[in-house]
Formats: C-alpha cells, structure tokens, sequence
C-alpha cells in the first residue's frame, strides 16, 4: 500500500495530455506520465533530463530551437503574465513539425491557487488542424466556384431559393434585392413540362443525397423567356429540405442544334420530293422496258429503285429527328386492335425477308389508345433491325402480353447482339455501335432514337437487354389510355 501514487497524481498519470506543474519562478515542480513519454519520443537519443523536474522551463522556452523556436518568445511572455497573475489564464496553437510529420498543440497554462505556481498542459490538436485546413482548402475551392463565371449556383430551402451567386441571377434577369425578399421559388421559375423531371430528381436525392449525373429542364426568366439549363443538384440537411444546385446555361448548345436540325430538315424536305419522282420514274421505266421484252436491263433500274428507297427512308428519319426536336411531330389518337397491327406488320415484312420465321404468341386484351401508324413505325423499326442484325435463318419472336393497365410489346432476334457498354447509348442522336461487326450496317442511327420518342410520346417505355452472340430483346411497355 504504502508505494502506491496518491490518487491526484495517478489521475493525472492517466491523461494523453502532457502536463507539468511549475514553480512561481518557473522550475518545473512535476511532470505527468504523458509528459515524460513525450520528451523521450522526441529526443532522438539526447539527453531528456532538461524536460524534468527540477528545470527552470522559462529558460527552456527563452533557449528553445526547432519548430517551436518562433513561438517560444510568446510562450514565455504568456508563462510569465499568468505566474505574475496579469492574465487569468494563457493559451497558445503552436506547430512542432518534423522532417517526416505535421504537428500541432495547444499550450494551455492556468495558475495555481495563492501564487504556488502554475499548470502548463500542451494538448496534440494534430487531427483537428489538419481537418480545419482541409475545410479551410475546400471552402476556398468553393468561394472560388461560387464567384466564378460559369456555374450558376444556387441554395435553396423547401421550395425557396435562400442564396445564389451573381451568374445565376444574371441568368434569371433577378437582382439580388429580389432575391432577398425571399419570393423566388425555384418551382415557381420552372415550366410546367418539366414538373415530372424535378419531381424524379428530389426523389432520386432523397434516396442517395444527391444527383447521380446532371439533366436538362429549363427555367423562366424574369421576363417571362426561357432558358434551357443542365442543373445537378444535392441536399445540404435532408430533414430540412435544404441542399444545393448548380446550373450551367446551354442555350449557346441548344442553338447549335436547332440550326443543325433546321439544316437537316429542310436538306430532307427539299430531296425527298426529286428522289419519290427518280422512284417513281424509275418503276415506269422498268415496266415500259420488260414490256418491250428489254429484260436484261429491269435488274439495274430494280436496284436503282432500291438505292432511291433507301434514301428515302434515311431522309424521312433525319426530317422526323428534326422535327422531333422542334415539338411539332404530329400525332392522332384513336382506339385500334394492337392483336391486328402486330399481324398486318410481320406479315408484310415476311413477304419482304421471308429467310427469317416472325412468331407471335400472347395477345393484347384490350384496344390500345394512340397513333396507330406511328406504333406500327416502332414495331417495323424493331422487326427490321432484328432482321438486319441476325444472320441466316434464325427465328424472331414477338410476345404481346397485358395487365388492365398496361400493354408490353417484346421482340427478340437470336442474332450478333450488343455490347453492353454500348446498351445505355443506342437509343441517342445519330448513335451507332462503332464495335464489333455492326459497323458495317448501313444507316444514320436514327430509327431508334425516334422509336424512343414514339414510345414516350404514348407515356411509355422502350427498353432493351442484350447478350453479344446470343441477340437481344427489346421491351416496350404502354399503357392502355395515354
């Protein structure tokens, strides 16, 4: 019993932080465990007996070297006001650095009761510096972001934009004095059209935080014009409806492409008509030149036929594709047998391609509301792409099947497939698979980017599954009432 450490100091043995207590004059009096470790870790094999008891630490601190040699001065006039009772107490960040670690403590003296002297404890504060420098680069990147030119940036709480930066009430046509009222709503400056979009987005973040890629919408200006913007976005607080979005304008991109649609539509318009007439021309003079028993010549116009109706139908998908992008695609509405035109389109093309055996199974069990020839134009688009992607005789499959609310439509061809980096792409502009042997497939890559858009328009969806070698399945999905 009688070696053990009083209770005070055994408590104080117990603490990581390093503490010595000293004298009035300064002679260190006592040292905790912390202390004494400390000492030896850094003394790299020189004599530590001047960190013990019995030193005089203010000349330590008046003599001090190293990392702590630029502080040192401060500490010692710190030392000194708290022992001459000057100061209450003294507190000092200091860097002790070494050739292969960054240090920092925090210095803390405190005086003892009727002037016995004081507590000096040096705390390592090491990994909360680094954290304060690392936020302190990462606001500086985002004060750098916020003030620049390019991104709009926004804040918002609920449905109220709380703050937002220059560019992006330069975008809107709002000074910021507007802002402040605390009026705009960031669902208030999106067009109806895009209430859908948003409505994914928040619920997409609520379930990861934050958007996972950026998408386009638009918003309106103060002058009642739009803007077409790419916005990313993510939550800040969750549970309190409070997050971050940055919006970037497009309408320099979407310019280039109305021009580039508008090219390509009236280039599609104007040679559509002089090619129907070298079709039609063509088809009379082979049937003038058979008549007349010029037999050997009917094969060349047939495939001069050919070639025009080829690009007659690259012409019609461009024009379409533009018009598309225009918003003034037409479509018609009515009710008509799905059962009927599934029938009516894979008999016409076994006529064209009878090699390959198209096979129907299930039905639709009720009449489909929507533009008949359009749905047709998809599901020929389907049936001749499995067609021109499978080789010799392999069958083709179309599965018909309905719930009471909606319709699938399934074709599956057994051909060369698609890879499946490529699977997420082919449904874009002007896309074609640049590996493997569909490369040396003719085409713009425009049939089913609109037979996508077909499908949206009737508030449905295509999909597509694909395995390379063993073919590919597209799924559409519809429902009954658009």
């Amino acid at each position: 019993m009688g070696n053990h450490k009083p209770l005070g100091q055994a408590i104080v043995d117990a603490l990581p932080v390093t503490i010595a207590v000293i004298e009035q004059d300064g002679t260190i009096r006592a040292v905790n465990k912390a202390w004494k470790r400390f000492a030896q870790e850094n003394s790299g094999g020189r004599d530590v007996t001047s960190t013990g008891v019995g030193v005089k630490y203010l000349e330590v601190c008046r003599k001090a070297q190293g990392a702590f040699a630029e502080e040192a001065p401060h500490a010692l006039i710190g030392i000194q006001h708290v022992l001459q009772r000057e100061h209450a107490y003294f507190q000092l960040e200091y860097p002790c650095h070494s050739p292969t670690e960054q240090r920092w403590f925090l210095m803390s003296v405190t005086p003892l009761e009727q002037g016995r002297g004081a507590v000096i404890a040096h705390l390592n504060i090491t990994e909360r510096k680094l954290a304060e420098e690392a936020m302190q680069r990462s606001e500086a990147r985002v004060r750098r972001l916020i003030g620049s030119n390019i991104l709009g940036i926004f804040f918002w709480r609920g449905r109220q934009i709380t703050e937002a930066n220059e560019i992006f009430l330069h975008m809107l046509g709002y000074t910021r004095q507007e802002l402040l009222t605390g009026k705009l709503l960031w669902n208030a400056i999106t067009p109806k059209k895009f209430e859908e979009l948003d409505r994914k987005a928040i619920a997409t973040m609520k379930r990861l935080g934050a958007l996972p890629v950026p998408y386009e919408k638009e918003f309106f200006r103060k002058d009642g014009s739009y803007i077409p913007i790419l916005i990313g976005a993510a939550f800040i607080d969750q549970a309190q409806q409070e997050g971050v979005a940055f919006v970037l304008d497009i309408s320099q991109r979407k310019e280039l492409e109305r021009r580039k649609d508008d090219f390509f539509g009236m280039v599609s318009h104007e040679l559509k008509t002089p090619l129907s007439n070298i079709w039609i021309l063509t088809s009379l003079l082979n049937k003038q030149l058979t008549e007349q028993g010029f037999l050997d010549l009917g094969g060349n116009l047939v495939q001069l036929g050919t070639q025009a109706q080829q690009l007659m139908k690259l012409l019609t998908d461009v024009l379409e594709v533009s018009q598309l992008q225009a918003g003034y695609l037409l479509y018609s509405e009515e009710a008509f047998d799905m059962n009927a035109l599934v029938r009516e389109i894979v008999s016409m093309l076994q006529q064209v391609s009878p090699d390959h055996a198209i096979v129907i199974t299930g039905t639709a069990d009720k009449p489909m509301r929507g533009d008949r020839a359009r749905l047709g134009q998809v599901l020929t688009n389907l049936l001749t792409n499995a067609m021109k992607y499978s080789e010799g005789a392999d069958p083709i499959d179309v599965l018909l099947a309905s719930t009471d609310e909606h319709l699938m439509i399934r074709v599956r061809d057994y051909g060369i497939g698609i890879p499946a980096q490529e699977q997420g792409k082919i449904f874009e502009r002007f896309y074609r698979v640049k590996s493997g042997r569909q490369g040396s497939f003719p085409g713009f890559g425009l049939g089913l980017h609109i037979s996508q858009e077909i499908v949206k328009r009737h508030g449905g969806v295509i999909e597509v599954e694909s395995v390379e070698e063993k073919g590919s399945t597209f799924t559409i999905m519809l429902p009954f009432q658009m």
